[in-house]
């Protein structure tokens, strides 16, 4: 899933992914690589700069990215940092 540009702009609130919500979506600021797992999230397709929607947030949470879906554990979803995406309508979708 790649968002549309012209409908969602990011804003500067940096949070961890293990925050969210079930239907938010996020861009990935930064992954902590010190925390087991990340190497295989990167392999995964889970990078900085990739945009993501939240399907279930309870644990594991179930994530949508790059049109796959990946269940992750709340403790790794807190090793990513990410950012609101607002869509142009002015709606925090976080």
């Amino acid at each position: 899933m790649r968002l549309d540009t012209l409908s969602f702009h990011v804003v500067e609130s940096v949070m961890k992914l293990s925050e969210c919500r079930s239907g938010d979506i996020v861009l990935i600021t930064e992954i902590d690589s010190h925390v087991s797992g990340t190497l295989r999230l990167r392999e995964l397709g889970v990078l900085e700069g990739v945009d993501l929607k939240v399907i279930k947030s309870s644990n594991p949470m179930l994530l949508h990215v790059n049109e796959s879906r990946i269940a992750l554990d709340r403790e790794l979803a807190a090793a990513i940092s990410v950012n609101y995406m607002v869509s142009a309508s002015g709606n925090q979708t976080c």
